[in-house]
């Protein structure tokens, strides 16, 4: 079986109805917390029917903050997540299936190596948090 080339990748990646946006930072970083939480809440703002922000679970060292975007509003949460990440790692990928999340990951920043069990509990265990009024982007 051959691997899938870029095209069907592509392909795949942009007919879902729907990505989660992980924004990872170190858990041991208050500041690095602060900063990826003013993001989370600023891109569920500017994104319409955005869901989230949600504290997802930690991976290694770095934690997350998660956003579920719908697929009309990818190009503009790229856009928004390239001119605003502040050097934190983004992970954009499917919502749906860890086996598609795996293969499809799409990253804003230096990608965090990620276990596949971690993300399936976090999937699980992720609740609803409230944070200040994000600034002026």
């Amino acid at each position: 079986m051959h691997a899938p080339t870029f095209n069907q990748i592509a392909q795949k990646f942009l007919a879902l109805s729907k990505y989660d946006v992980h924004i990872y930072f170190e858990g041991g970083s208050p500041k690095a917390r602060n900063i990826a939480d003013l993001l989370a809440c600023a891109l569920a703002r500017v994104i319409p029917h955005a869901m989230g922000p949600f504290q997802g679970e930690t991976a290694g060292s770095c934690c997350s903050f998660d956003v579920v975007i719908p697929a009309e509003c990818l190009s503009k949460v790229l856009d928004f997540l390239e001119m605003n990440n502040n050097g934190l790692s983004i992970c954009v990928q499917p919502s749906g299936s860890e086996k598609d999340n795996k293969d499809l990951a799409l990253w804003v920043g230096q990608p965090v190596p990620l276990n596949s069990e971690t993300l399936a509990t976090a999937a699980v265990q992720q609740k609803r948090i409230s944070s200040p009024a994000p600034p002026q982007i």
